[in-house]
Protein backbone atom coordinates (compact mmCIF):
# COMPACT_ATOMS: atom_id res chain seq x y z
CA UNK A 1 0.00 0.00 0.00
CA UNK A 2 2.71 2.35 0.97
CA UNK A 3 4.26 2.19 -2.73
CA UNK A 4 0.52 3.37 -4.02
CA UNK A 5 0.27 6.28 -1.42
CA UNK A 6 3.54 7.69 -1.55
CA UNK A 7 4.06 9.53 -4.59
CA UNK A 8 0.32 11.31 -4.42
CA UNK A 9 0.64 12.20 0.21
CA UNK A 10 3.86 14.29 -0.39
CA UNK A 11 2.51 16.21 -2.92
CA UNK A 12 -0.91 16.79 -1.42
CA UNK A 13 0.66 18.10 1.65
CA UNK A 14 2.74 20.53 -0.26
CA UNK A 15 -0.39 21.62 -1.95
CA UNK A 16 -2.50 21.74 0.60
CA UNK A 17 0.03 23.67 3.17
CA UNK A 18 0.61 25.83 0.03
CA UNK A 19 -3.66 26.42 0.21
CA UNK A 20 -3.37 26.79 4.12
CA UNK A 21 -1.32 29.86 4.24
CA UNK A 22 -3.69 31.70 2.17
CA UNK A 23 -7.02 29.84 2.86
CA UNK A 24 -9.31 29.67 5.33
CA UNK A 25 -11.21 26.04 5.54
CA UNK A 26 -13.34 25.52 8.74
CA UNK A 27 -15.78 24.23 7.13
CA UNK A 28 -13.76 21.75 5.52
CA UNK A 29 -12.73 20.78 9.08
CA UNK A 30 -16.37 20.21 9.80
CA UNK A 31 -17.11 17.68 6.92
CA UNK A 32 -14.47 15.81 7.74
CA UNK A 33 -15.26 15.69 11.23
CA UNK A 34 -18.98 14.31 10.35
CA UNK A 35 -17.16 11.62 7.90
CA UNK A 36 -14.80 10.40 11.06
CA UNK A 37 -17.91 10.21 13.06
CA UNK A 38 -19.81 8.22 10.69
CA UNK A 39 -17.42 5.46 10.84
CA UNK A 40 -18.78 4.54 13.72
CA UNK A 41 -22.31 3.38 12.29
CA UNK A 42 -20.27 2.42 8.82
CA UNK A 43 -18.22 -0.33 10.67
CA UNK A 44 -21.18 -0.88 13.66
CA UNK A 45 -18.50 0.05 16.36
CA UNK A 46 -15.72 -2.17 15.12
CA UNK A 47 -18.00 -5.34 14.25
CA UNK A 48 -18.31 -4.75 10.62
CA UNK A 49 -14.64 -5.85 8.88
CA UNK A 50 -15.54 -4.12 5.63
CA UNK A 51 -17.46 -1.54 3.99
CA UNK A 52 -16.76 -1.57 0.74
CA UNK A 53 -14.14 -3.21 -1.65
CA UNK A 54 -10.58 -1.39 -2.79
CA UNK A 55 -8.30 -1.63 -5.43
CA UNK A 56 -4.41 -1.11 -4.27
CA UNK A 57 -4.55 1.84 -6.95
CA UNK A 58 -7.06 4.15 -5.31
CA UNK A 59 -4.31 4.81 -2.45
CA UNK A 60 -2.63 7.10 -5.11
CA UNK A 61 -5.19 9.66 -5.27
CA UNK A 62 -6.38 8.89 -1.65
CA UNK A 63 -3.44 9.52 -0.71
CA UNK A 64 -3.08 12.64 -2.71
CA UNK A 65 -6.48 14.07 -1.45
CA UNK A 66 -5.14 12.78 1.97
CA UNK A 67 -2.39 14.81 1.97
CA UNK A 68 -3.88 18.08 0.53
CA UNK A 69 -6.35 18.09 3.38
CA UNK A 70 -4.05 17.20 6.07
CA UNK A 71 -2.17 20.52 4.94
CA UNK A 72 -4.91 22.42 4.44
CA UNK A 73 -7.00 21.72 7.81
CA UNK A 74 -4.35 19.31 9.57
CA UNK A 75 -5.06 15.89 11.21
CA UNK A 76 -7.08 13.99 9.11
CA UNK A 77 -4.53 10.98 8.97
CA UNK A 78 -7.83 8.64 10.48
CA UNK A 79 -10.00 9.68 7.01
CA UNK A 80 -7.26 6.96 5.66
CA UNK A 81 -8.17 4.39 8.31
CA UNK A 82 -11.10 3.55 6.01
CA UNK A 83 -9.55 2.65 3.07
CA UNK A 84 -6.54 0.81 5.00
CA UNK A 85 -9.35 -1.25 7.10
CA UNK A 86 -11.38 -1.95 3.58
CA UNK A 87 -8.35 -2.88 1.85
CA UNK A 88 -7.71 -5.66 4.92
CA UNK A 89 -4.51 -3.87 6.32
CA UNK A 90 -4.56 -4.49 9.81
CA UNK A 91 -2.98 -4.04 13.02
CA UNK A 92 1.08 -3.64 12.61
CA UNK A 93 0.84 -3.39 8.59
CA UNK A 94 -1.38 0.07 9.14
CA UNK A 95 0.74 1.41 11.56
CA UNK A 96 4.48 0.08 9.44
CA UNK A 97 2.40 1.90 6.19
CA UNK A 98 0.85 5.18 7.53
CA UNK A 99 4.47 5.59 8.83
CA UNK A 100 6.05 4.72 5.60
CA UNK A 101 3.75 7.66 3.82
CA UNK A 102 3.68 10.43 7.00
CA UNK A 103 7.08 11.02 7.46
CA UNK A 104 7.95 12.30 3.37
CA UNK A 105 4.19 14.01 3.93
CA UNK A 106 5.02 15.84 6.96
CA UNK A 107 8.89 16.83 5.90
CA UNK A 108 7.21 18.33 3.08
CA UNK A 109 4.37 20.25 4.77
CA UNK A 110 6.89 21.63 7.65
CA UNK A 111 9.29 22.87 4.79
CA UNK A 112 6.81 24.18 2.74
CA UNK A 113 5.06 25.69 6.10
CA UNK A 114 8.67 27.39 6.37
CA UNK A 115 9.15 28.53 2.73
CA UNK A 116 5.72 30.69 3.09
CA UNK A 117 5.99 31.90 6.53
CA UNK A 118 3.63 30.22 8.50
CA UNK A 119 5.85 28.35 10.46
CA UNK A 120 7.66 29.91 13.59
CA UNK A 121 8.76 30.12 16.98
CA UNK A 122 7.09 28.00 18.96
CA UNK A 123 5.61 26.01 16.14
CA UNK A 124 9.21 24.37 15.72
CA UNK A 125 9.03 23.19 19.31
CA UNK A 126 5.16 21.67 18.80
CA UNK A 127 6.24 20.09 15.75
CA UNK A 128 9.14 18.13 16.86
CA UNK A 129 7.28 17.43 19.99
CA UNK A 130 4.35 15.55 17.75
CA UNK A 131 7.28 13.76 15.69
CA UNK A 132 9.29 12.71 19.22
CA UNK A 133 5.30 11.62 19.96
CA UNK A 134 4.83 9.89 17.23
CA UNK A 135 8.07 7.51 17.17
CA UNK A 136 7.39 7.23 20.71
CA UNK A 137 3.64 5.58 19.61
CA UNK A 138 4.89 3.90 16.84
CA UNK A 139 6.98 1.74 19.18
CA UNK A 140 4.49 1.85 21.63
CA UNK A 141 2.25 0.29 19.10
CA UNK A 142 4.66 -2.04 17.93
CA UNK A 143 4.33 -3.57 21.43
CA UNK A 144 0.55 -3.67 22.02
CA UNK A 145 -0.25 -4.85 18.67
CA UNK A 146 1.16 -8.18 18.71
CA UNK A 147 -1.33 -10.03 20.81
CA UNK A 148 -4.48 -8.01 20.08
CA UNK A 149 -7.38 -9.59 18.52
CA UNK A 150 -8.09 -8.00 15.04
CA UNK A 151 -11.58 -7.54 16.27
CA UNK A 152 -10.32 -5.15 19.60
CA UNK A 153 -7.89 -3.66 16.88
CA UNK A 154 -10.79 -2.51 14.67
CA UNK A 155 -13.22 -0.97 17.25
CA UNK A 156 -10.75 0.88 18.50
CA UNK A 157 -9.59 2.53 15.09
CA UNK A 158 -12.78 2.71 14.42
CA UNK A 159 -13.45 4.51 17.88
CA UNK A 160 -10.69 6.74 17.69
CA UNK A 161 -11.59 8.00 13.85
CA UNK A 162 -15.00 9.22 15.76
CA UNK A 163 -13.21 10.70 18.72
CA UNK A 164 -11.25 12.29 16.04
CA UNK A 165 -13.70 13.79 14.08
CA UNK A 166 -15.63 15.35 17.31
CA UNK A 167 -12.35 16.96 17.95
CA UNK A 168 -12.91 18.54 14.68
CA UNK A 169 -16.03 19.43 14.92
CA UNK A 170 -15.52 20.88 18.68
CA UNK A 171 -12.67 22.94 17.28
CA UNK A 172 -15.04 24.46 14.86
CA UNK A 173 -17.89 24.84 17.29
CA UNK A 174 -18.15 28.53 16.57
CA UNK A 175 -18.30 28.82 13.62
CA UNK A 176 -20.93 26.35 14.06
CA UNK A 177 -22.78 28.35 16.36
CA UNK A 178 -22.65 31.47 14.14
CA UNK A 179 -24.10 29.46 11.66
CA UNK A 180 -27.24 28.12 13.56
CA UNK A 181 -27.83 31.13 15.36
Amino acid sequence: MAKWGLPGAPLGGFLGAALFTTAPAEWLQIVVGLFLVSTVLQYRFGQKERTFDVAKWWFLPAELITGFLDGLIRAVGPVMNTLYLNAGVTKERMVGTKTAVSLPTHLVKIGTYATLGAMSGQLWLFGLAAGAGALASNWLAKRLLKNMPELRFRAIVVGFMALSGIVMIWQQRDILIRFVG
